[in-house]
């Protein structure tokens, strides 16, 4: 068994931005009562109250549980209420700058309350189809990545201090440069001191381009998910 276990979040534990269901929450549960268990994604702290962490209701192993939020800029864990134990934010001219550049490119409404890009202070997350999209239409609309390719390549040139990467199933997810998946999970590892080989990384998208493929550079073990429901197998593996 191993002593630390990551997983992603969107279309791995859960449905894009839909909550966990109960059966995958037990088993998280379980899980960690052996072991401890992060989380990472590209969201923000309030996204993972929403969509993980009010489905869990084993608040006394909350200790063996850490969120990293906007791919890893940020850590959170438990000591009788969740703190922030580090943020990488990205400083506000660069936000705007970011913000106002993507907007023009993807030709959609700037705002405060746009529904298509997310200032979460340490990350930036542009949703091609905005933030309420069901899965069922999100899904299918750019399983090749095609569409946020060609995206990117308009936008990484004028943006150097970022790290840019496509997320999710309509989503482009941008923090300071260097930080992504990786640099949470080693961060955690560090932390806990825990050796990288007693960790295992579970992803839907750990392909070459995918979101999750950064932590391949650390040489952990990796599973590869197709999604929830696979997930819950390979949780289940791991409990047994």
């Amino acid at each position: 068994m191993k002593r630390l276990y990551i997983f992603d979040l969107d279309n791995t534990l859960t449905e894009s931005r839909t909550l966990i269901d109960r059966e995958t929450a037990g088993l998280l549960c379980r899980l960690m009562k052996s072991a401890h268990v992060a989380v990472i994604s590209g969201a923000a702290f309030w996204q993972f109250e929403k969509q993980l962490l009010s489905g869990i209701d084993c608040v006394d192993c909350f200790h063996n549980l850490t969120i990293l939020t906007t791919s890893g800029a940020e850590m959170w864990q438990y000591d009788g209420a969740w703190k922030k134990v580090y943020s990488n934010m990205i400083p506000e001219d660069i936000r705007r700058r970011t913000i106002v550049l993507v907007a023009t490119v993807a030709g959609v409404p700037l705002g405060k309350e746009s529904e298509y890009i997310e200032d979460r202070g340490s990350g930036i997350t542009y949703s091609a189809l905005g933030v309420t999209a069901p899965p069922e239409k999100k899904n299918p609309w750019d399983r090749d990545q095609k569409k946020r390719k060609a995206l990117v390549e308009k936008i990484a040139p004028r943006l150097p201090e970022l790290s840019i990467r496509i997320g999710g199933t309509t989503s482009i997810d941008f923090t300071l440069k260097g930080i992504d998946k990786a640099y949470g999970v080693s961060e955690l590892a560090k932390r806990l001191d825990i050796p990288l080989s007693e960790c295992v990384f579970v992803g839907d998208a750990l392909f070459p381009g995918g979101n999750d493929n950064a932590v391949e550079r650390l040489g952990i073990d990796m599973i590869q998910t197709s999604g929830p429901k696979e997930t819950e197998q390979i949780l289940q593996s791991f409990i047994s």
